[in-house]
């Protein structure tokens, strides 16, 4: 039995993220040259991002579906995390300095990890030498 499926048709709980169905899945390809795919239980792939040049993810960690539909994603070794707006595919918010990582304010030292706590905040993880990792606040007021 399929998830949110009802009449034999699957309904979409916009509440939780636009033009995101329940059981569907989100997935990133943590490699060098990532991608965050969105897709079927049945493997259909109804969404992607893979990108070089400047838009391109550096061993992507994490993505998660926003309520307005576009991704938020960890961008591990580009010491970023980023919303990708999934109707443009292009990169609409950012925190942290592309491939500079350093534990001062408004940056990242790869981020592993995320989560989102409301009303308006994001709980980032990121690794750090030797003592493994720490969870850092990270989001201005009101973004993601």
């Amino acid at each position: 039995m399929h998830i949110g499926k009802k009449a034999g048709r699957r309904k979409k709980f916009t509440k939780l993220a636009k033009n995101f169905d329940l059981g569907d899945l989100i997935g990133v390809d943590h490699t060098r040259h990532g991608a965050v795919v969105i897709f079927t239980t049945a493997g259909k792939v109804l969404w992607s991002y893979k990108r070089s040049g400047g838009g391109a993810l550096l061993d992507p960690a994490m993505a998660i579906v926003l309520p307005d539909g576009n991704v938020l994603v960890s961008d591990e070794y580009n010491d970023r995390v980023i919303v990708i707006d999934r109707r443009t595919k292009q990169i609409v918010w950012q925190y942290g300095h592309t491939g500079v990582p350093s534990g001062g304010k408004g940056y990242l030292d790869v981020p592993v990890g995320l989560e989102l706590v409301p009303p308006h905040a994001l709980i980032v993880t990121a690794r750090v030498a030797q003592t493994g990792c720490e969870a850092l606040g990270a989001c201005p007021r009101g973004r993601p």
